[in-house]
């Protein structure tokens, strides 16, 4: 005789398989035992504390999709760890002694033999996709590689909608657009592979107004919309500098619904020598110091950098042609929030 199972023991044991399939990186397949836990009397609480256990992201405040996606991201090994990418190093490039990675933005080029791990390109801005090269570099891009190639897409205000119900659902259909150039429409796609996109957030992209409320709005319509139709291991991304997030966004009052990689800019900058200036030797070292000593500390928007755009050129350090910079504590295809 076959002793049945009690709702308790179906609860428990539903809540275990669910975490072992969110660890085995088949988090629709979890979601399906945390829904047979809940018919059996499992709270959402419950299910939260279980996940947060197993993962150890206790007291993060992080909702069950976002404790998932944690744990997707680590199970899949979606992080790629320091020695293994400095034993795929370039010969010339082997001698830089950083736990960080290094890579350049928009039209720069690299040069210096400092180190070249990623590329973060524009695929457009608003609703409209890039249909010719405007800020990518082909060249860069095939030299990191499809998957550490990135994509990044100018994010206007609410006084540049282009006919949406609201300030949110104008941030809504600009990440649909970004996802969709990503995919297909901007002239470049097939050189990005990295899951991570950068919603550009800075005045230059137009429609940032006094109407602070209506500002968030969009940024949040942009992040929750991103996140949803990315990936299952996938968070949106934001360059920002903490003076727009301040004089634009509230502050730090303003902590969007949705986690973000922040990619900070604005503070810091041109505190080293430029990579390209002959009179003096920037590496490594220097840029780690900097990010690791005073950047990562900074917090914006309840995210700390992930990445930080050390070097700008103009306007920012100089008018020298050297380009845009920047050092990442992660390289993965997609990167994960620090808060």
């Amino acid at each position: 005789m076959v002793k049945q199972r009690t709702p308790e023991q179906i609860r428990r044991d539903a809540v275990k398989m669910g975490i072992k399939k969110v660890q085995s990186s088949c988090p629709a397949c979890a979601e399906k035992y945390f829904e047979l836990a809940k018919q059996h009397g499992a709270t959402e609480q419950e299910i939260q504390d279980a996940l947060e256990q197993a993962i150890g992201m206790r007291g993060k405040g992080l909702s069950r999709r976002d404790l998932i996606k944690y744990a997707v991201a680590s199970a899949g090994g979606l992080a790629v760890t320091t020695n293994l990418l400095l034993s795929l190093e370039k010969p010339q490039l082997a001698h830089a002694q950083s736990s960080s990675f290094f890579g350049i933005d928009s039209n720069t080029t690299i040069c210096c033999a400092m180190p070249f791990h990623f590329y973060v390109g524009r695929m457009g801005y608003g609703i409209y996709p890039d249909t010719f090269y405007f800020a990518f570099n082909t060249a860069m891009a095939q030299q990191v590689g499809n998957t550490n190639t990135f994509g990044y897409w100018g994010v206007q205000g609410p006084e540049a909608n282009a006919g949406y119900s609201t300030a949110y659902a104008w941030g809504v259909a600009q990440a649909q657009a970004a996802w969709a150039a990503w995919n297909s429409t901007f002239v470049g796609a097939s050189y990005v592979g990295g899951y991570t996109v950068f919603g550009d957030v800075e005045a230059g992209f137009g429609g940032w107004g006094s109407d602070i409320t209506q500002n968030q709005e969009v940024i949040s319509g942009f992040l929750s919309e991103l996140f949803a139709i990315t990936p299952s291991e996938v968070w949106p991304g934001l360059y920002v500098s903490p003076p727009f997030w301040n004089d634009y966004l509230g502050g730090n009052s303003f902590v969007p619904g949705t986690s973000f990689v922040l990619w900070i800019n604005g503070v810091y900058v041109c505190n080293v020598c430029g990579p390209c200036n002959e009179s003096c030797t920037t590496t490594p070292g220097d840029a780690e110091y900097y990010f690791t000593n005073y950047v990562q500390p900074i917090n914006v928007g309840g995210q700390n950098a992930v990445l930080w755009q050390y070097w700008l050129t103009n306007p920012g350090c100089d008018n020298s042609g050297c380009g845009d910079w920047n050092i990442s504590s992660q390289l993965a295809r997609s990167f994960l929030p620090a808060n």
